[in-house]
């Protein structure tokens, strides 16, 4: 079966780690009719479309501020051979010009992860 902490630790690397449009491979990791909600009220996609709009608009106004994360938790229940569900909590830090630090959160997420035409 998929690793999926490691699966979840590359998710989050690729959605922060993302300083260019050019770098932007988040849709690699979600379907296409993936549902994604974050914390504000205007953060709620109901397909990869939707969601790559906004992504890549808060990817280019954000220019010179990096994020990282640390202290990154996770944990996984597996529900059956098709559908497995992560959750977990992760600091994250927004660093402008990759030195000064300027934001910190203390986050969580919730991941649901199901087979589509034989992968996860």
């Amino acid at each position: 079966m998929q690793d999926f902490k490691l699966l979840t630790r590359q998710l989050l690397e690729t959605y922060l780690g993302s300083d260019t449009l050019s770098d932007v491979a988040i849709q690699d990791f979600l379907d296409s009719n993936a549902s994604i909600i974050g914390t504000g009220k205007q953060e709620f996609f109901k397909n990869i479309e939707h969601f790559l709009n906004s992504f890549k608009f808060d990817v280019e106004k954000r220019k010179d501020v990096h994020f990282e994360f640390k202290d990154l938790e996770i944990e996984e229940n597996i529900v059956d051979d098709h559908c497995v569900f992560v959750y977990g909590s992760v600091q994250i830090y927004g660093l402008y010009d990759k030195e000064v630090p300027i934001m910190h959160l203390d986050s969580r997420f919730t991941i649901v992860y199901g087979i589509r035409d034989g992968k996860w």
